[in-house]
């Protein structure tokens, strides 16, 4: 195989255990165990709260909410509820399985000679030789080549009136200070963009009060975000959205 058709990762990566893609479990189980997954590292125990699950899914909190029932009563994780003295409800604990145990025949109750399970993957996951023959055609607006601005995409889909506010003061913000237009994006990144906007969290706790944050508030750690001097870095709005660099803009403008 040469190395021009090998599949490689030049982006971070996480690791998910092959069998989850063996469950058969409704999709919204799926992507949620697989997102947990993505923040387990190796074992360790993780509490994203619900408005975060919401964001980085693409669902709502109904359908989180349902999710994690399921997962919680199929055993395929462990969840610990947290209440405040006043009912209300931190974040909870997740704790993932060290392994899937899926029903069905073991290797023992295979016939001679087969000594895996059915169904299994390779592992060495390689393109296949004629992918061209089953791509089908190119669509005119796939999600590699369509971008749009955020005016556009404003006009497509609805957007709160606030959150609108807070993201068209970025992009003005960006034209003053970069001298140009901010780099339009994808309808899947701009809708990630507005999902992200108002979660704020360190070390993976939400910063309560965050939702009740004015447009003022944001504008605020927008000016100081541009303001700050970091290193190789494109000021665009996902990198402003990361949770680490939002953190500290809140505790320095609005805290």
């Amino acid at each position: 195989m040469t190395e021009e058709n090998r599949s490689t990762m030049k982006e971070p990566y996480f690791q998910v255990p092959n069998d989850v893609f063996e469950l058969n479990i409704p999709s919204r189980e799926k992507l949620v165990l697989i997102y947990l997954y993505r923040l387990g590292n190796q074992g360790s125990e993780i509490f994203p709260s619900y408005k975060t699950i919401v964001a980085r899914c693409g669902i709502t909190k109904p359908t989180a909410v349902s999710a994690v029932k399921g997962l919680e009563e199929k055993n395929l994780i462990k969840v610990t509820r947290r209440r405040k003295s006043n009912k209300d409800n931190y974040s909870n604990i997740y704790q993932l399985p060290g392994k899937i145990i899926l029903p069905g025949p073991s290797k023992k109750d295979l016939p001679p000679g087969k000594n895996s399970l059915p169904n299994k993957e390779l592992l060495n996951k390689e393109l296949h030789p004629y992918k061209e023959q089953i791509q089908g055609f190119p669509s005119e607006k796939t999600s590699e080549n369509y971008t749009l601005s955020f005016e556009e995409f404003k006009t497509q889909n609805h957007i709160q009136e606030e959150d609108a506010d807070i993201i068209n003061y970025f992009l003005w913000k960006y034209k003053l200070e970069r001298e140009e237009d901010h780099p339009p994006l994808t309808p899947e990144k701009w809708q990630e963009q507005v999902n992200l906007l108002r979660v704020i969290e360190k070390d993976g706790w939400d910063v309560d009060g965050a939702d009740c944050l004015l447009v003022e508030d944001f504008e605020r750690m927008i000016d100081k975000y541009f303001a700050t001097n970091f290193e190789n870095c494109n000021y665009r709005l996902p990198h402003f959205n990361q949770p680490a660099v939002k953190y500290c803009r809140f505790y320095e403008e609005v805290y």
